[in-house]
This record gives structure tokens, sequence and C-alpha cells, in this order.
């Protein structure tokens, strides 16, 4: 089955299963629903057993759809959950990301999701452990590079949020950040967003000399890079 017809498939189903989310209530006012929550909040949140036998009926009903191939309908999900995080709906996209999680457990998409909504809400270390598990379930070369890139931005983004005091931490966490860049570039060259965050990181790390340079290799490789990146380059001047 095509990607189109996938998650042409999974939207249909979704909606019969009264599952799109068009009826549901929004979180806030300090309610967080649960399946805005990663994996429903397990293993911490014991699930009840009358939310298992729904789990257990979802998966039954949606893998039908695919033949009764979970591993293709937890794909659908995930291309589901991505048009919604694509549209910034985060709590839409983590309820999809959840239920491709149910489907398939080893799905390195779902926690890839899970990282990248995380991220989205300023979570550094909850991203961080989510894409450390997508990283060990992913074996797509060509998905690969961007797991890792978005783990060095999320650790960037860890690193930034330390005081400048806690030196040695945030030198660490730069140097693990540039590591993943390395490896996401150097599987993939024309990867341009990863050339184009390992320059963010590297201009956050001071490094202006390396940023340039990424950035030219991001411009290269066809990144529309943001007007005001560049003027901060061009400004700041190199030690």
């Amino acid at each position: 089955m095509s990607l189109r017809r996938l998650t042409f498939a999974a939207s249909a189903v979704a909606v019969a299963f009264g599952l799109a989310g068009c009826g549901s209530p929004p979180s806030g006012g300090g309610f967080v629903r649960i399946d805005n929550v990663a994996m429903y909040g397990q293993p911490r949140t014991p699930r009840p057993p009358v939310l298992q036998q729904a789990d257990a009926d979802f998966v039954r009903r949606a893998a039908a759809v695919f033949g009764h191939d979970r591993q293709a309908a937890s794909l659908a999900w995930a291309n589901e959950a991505d048009r919604f995080f694509q549209q910034r709906n985060f709590d839409y996209a983590m309820r999809r990301y959840n239920q491709a999680w149910l489907l398939d457990p080893e799905n390195f998409r779902a926690f890839w999701g899970f990282g990248r909504v995380a991220l989205e809400r300023d979570r550094f270390d909850e991203a961080l452990e989510h894409f450390d598990k997508a990283l060990s379930l992913c074996h797509d070369d060509r998905q690969r590079p961007a797991v890792l890139s978005d783990t060095g931005a999320a650790l960037t983004w860890k690193a930034k949020s330390l005081p400048r005091e806690n030196g040695a931490e945030r030198d660490r966490l730069f140097a693990r950040a540039n590591a993943m860049f390395a490896d996401s570039t150097q599987r993939d060259p024309t990867y341009a967003n990863g050339w184009k965050r390992w320059a963010m990181s590297l201009f956050d790390q001071g490094d202006l000399a390396g940023a340039r340079e990424k950035i030219l290799r991001a411009q290269t490789a066809g990144a529309d890079i943001p007007a005001t990146l560049l003027a901060r380059l061009t400004a700041a001047k190199s030690p």
C-alpha cells in the first residue's frame, strides 16, 4: 500500500472510530489528558483494565484495515501524527503517536514523535529520553539523519537552558550535540536541515567561524536560512 493510501486509510479509520479528535475537549486549565502523555503515562501510570480493553479493541480494528498488519497500521498513524505536528496541533499529534505506539511498540517514529512534541514544549530531558529510544530502534538509513539532528537540537536547547555557571555540563551537552550533528551530516551530506541546525548550535556555542561554515553547507544543500540568523552571523565578530 502506498504512503498516500496508508495516510488516507488512517484518517478514514480515525473518523470511523470517532478518534479524529474533533469532539475532544482541549487540554487546559492545568488538566492534561492522559492520551496527550507519551505512552499514556506508562509505566509510571498504570493503565486501568477498561482502557486496556479499549486499547486492544482499537489495535484489532485498526490493524484489520491493513490486512491485520500492525506495523503498516502504525506507520499510517505516525503519518497522521506528523500531519498534525506540522500544523502545530501538538495535542492531536500526541494522540496519534500514542496510537502508533499501541499498534507497534517498536516503531521508532512513535518515540521520535514523542520527543519532537516534548521539545516543542521545552521539556528537554523528556525529549532526549524519547530521541535516544528512537535512535535505538531506528534502522532506516533515510530517516536516521533527521532523528540525529533533532537529538542534537534537543541537546543544544538543554545546554542553553542551564546557567553559564554550570559550564562543565553545558560543554558536555554541546559536545554531544556536535557529535549528533556530525553523524547526521556524515550519513547524509544533502540533508540541509542537519547543517542548518548545526550552524545554529555552533552560533549558540560561540563558534562563529564554524557556524558560518555550516551555513554555507546548508545553503549549498538548499536550506532556507532565516534572515535573522544571517544578520546575526554577519554582525557578530569572531574572537
